[in-house]
């Protein structure tokens, strides 16, 4: 894996991202400065902060680590403006901006580094992540094989690209991915929770449950695999396990996610109950299951098949 930490040798036209006119300024701060201050010198690219001083990398690179990355991504943002041939700054900002949802940001932070040598794998990586986001399912995938072809022990890379054979039904691939994620990274719950949500798509629910659990296992913490277990436990027909012992706080939703798939399943009298008590059960008005209840009801009333 390449972990660089020097400046980009190549080279920096149209590079300069902040770094991009108030790209971050936008993110961070809101709005961009307009007026004129005798502290800061507009170029045509970007804003240079002349009254403060660089950070130092290794200040952004702990700050990203501890998982802080909104102040990682200004204090990487003022090192790459300062010095826009950093490319491991532009690189830091581009991951800080993707950790924080700014995804189009990020993008065009990765973009200036496509030439890179040293981040070839981890722009791929990241780039990809952003194009399945988009739901450009295709693009995507041909980033992330270009990732993993150039750094086979991307754990995120191989998780994305499984998600990717499955939207397109490849299910031998998918898993092959996901056992490549979990290879990497033993004690991850997530490429677990993703060869379950495989099985469910393929119907194949008892290998589903028994993958959730093992996700649960490894991190008892991971919430998405509690609820995919549920769910996996609703689809073989267990509806009363599936709702046993949810937090309060938990139970509208899982009462309407339950009933859905009692709905999906054909259970029509059971699903009907789960989407009632979900409503009753809601602090406020659950829009959700009031919109699948009348569903159902449309559904009985013109005798119509009920359809995933």
């Amino acid at each position: 894996m390449h972990h660089p930490t020097g400046a980009s040798q190549g080279p920096t036209a149209g590079k300069r991202v902040s770094i991009a006119a108030c790209l971050l300024s936008l993110v961070l701060l809101g709005a961009c400065e307009t007026q004129q201050n005798p502290e800061r010198e507009t170029t045509g690219e970007g804003l240079v902060n002349q009254g403060l001083p660089v950070p130092d990398m290794a200040e952004a690179d702990a700050l990203r680590g501890l998982g802080r990355h909104l102040e990682a991504a200004q204090l990487y943002d003022r090192i790459a403006t300062a010095e826009p041939e950093n490319a491991a700054a532009r690189f830091g900002l581009a991951e800080s901006l993707y950790n924080i949802g700014e995804t189009e940001s990020a993008l065009k932070v990765y973009q200036t580094l496509e030439g890179e040598e040293a981040y070839r794998a981890e722009v791929n990586q990241g780039i990809g992540l952003i194009f399945l986001a988009r739901g450009d399912v295709t693009p995507a995938r041909q980033r992330l094989q270009a990732a993993v072809a150039e750094n086979p022990l991307l754990e995120r890379s191989w998780n994305a690209l499984g998600r990717t054979y499955d939207l397109s039904g490849d299910y031998q691939k998918a898993e092959e991915a996901y056992y490549s994620a979990m290879e990497i990274a033993p004690r991850s719950a997530l490429p677990v929770n993703n060869l379950g949500m495989s099985r469910i798509q393929q119907q194949r629910y008892v290998e589903a449950e028994a993958l959730f659990a093992q996700a649960i296992q490894i991190d008892p913490s991971f919430d998405p695999a509690r609820a995919n277990l549920r769910n996996s436990i609703a689809w073989q027909g267990r509806y009363r396990e599936a709702l046993f012992n949810v937090p309060q706080k938990n139970l509208p939703d899982t009462l309407n996610n339950v009933g859905y798939i009692a709905m999906l399943r054909g259970d029509l009298d059971v699903a009907e109950a789960l989407f009632n008590r979900a409503i009753e059960e809601s602090p406020s008005y659950n829009v959700q299951a009031a919109e699948n209840l009348r569903y159902l009801n449309s559904l009985r009333e013109v005798n119509q098949p009920i359809t995933q």
